[in-house]
């Protein structure tokens, strides 16, 4: 399993999933009768969301950037045929970072330990390029 290129891209995807599952059942929380939403999800939602709300929501999208590059650079590692040991050691430690930033940027708001988090992914990212470019005839 720890072999295979693809394998953190597939646990990528199911935090990604994850995330947004809890971002589902907080949204139908607050449209219970009593709470914020009753009457339905507003037109623009965003504005009068609780801050719970806006923090998954925040997560959600941070997924949805810098991921997807790496999501790019995993589909042309497995076109061209690399998979060499340093990339897939690049690839869980993209994973990991990722988990880290989206479980602070969920659970404790600490912006320096996300911030860290996030510039280790972004250099682990940078690495993976470096990687393939290295491969190049």
């Amino acid at each position: 399993m720890f072999a295979n290129f693809l394998v953190p891209a597939y646990f990528l995807m199911l935090v990604t999933f994850m995330v947004m599952f809890i971002h589902m059942f907080a949204t139908i929380k607050i449209g219970r009768p009593d709470q914020v939403w009753a009457k339905g999800i507003p037109l623009m939602p965003y504005a009068t969301a609780p801050d719970n709300i806006k923090i998954i929501k925040n997560s959600i999208q941070n997924l949805f950037e810098m991921p997807v590059l790496y999501y790019v650079m995993t589909i042309f590692c497995f076109i061209q045929g690399l998979q060499d040991q340093t990339l897939i050691m690049l690839s869980w430690g993209y994973l990991l970072l990722r988990i880290i930033h989206t479980g602070i940027h969920l659970f404790s708001q600490n912006t320096m330990a996300r911030g860290l988090s996030f510039v280790l992914s972004n250099l682990v990212l940078l690495g993976m390029l470096l990687g393939m470019m290295r491969t190049m005839h």
